[in-house]
């Protein structure tokens, strides 16, 4: 649970700055009479507001709040994945013990 809740303030924090540099960025860019092909007029007007560390703060925040969450909610997937591989070569080693058993008969 306490990764859920780390998660979400990770993410709705990445959210809040990226809009944040965003909204900058984006008035600029309306502004923006050229600008280089690499990197582009979005990328030149975060340039220009000194939004680019955010923007990747940002982007970085948001990912490893998706990955708070994927770590508390995909673990009972992964635990009921193994067990089911388990319980599925069981079956399989049991189904090839009494083939085993029935060549060996005739």
């Amino acid at each position: 649970m306490k990764k859920i809740v780390i998660g979400s303030v990770l993410l709705l924090s990445g959210i809040a700055l990226y809009i944040g540099v965003h909204i900058p960025a984006a008035h600029y860019m309306s502004q923006l009479s050229g600008w280089s092909t690499p990197p582009g007029p979005y990328a030149t007007s975060l340039q220009a507001t000194g939004g680019m560390a955010g923007h990747r703060i940002a982007i970085w925040l948001g990912v490893v709040g998706l990955l708070f969450y994927a770590w508390e909610l995909g673990a009972p997937l992964v635990k009921r994945s193994a067990q089911a591989i388990r319980e599925a070569d069981r079956r399989f080693d049991e189904q090839r013990a009494e083939e085993r058993e029935q060549g060996e008969r005739q």
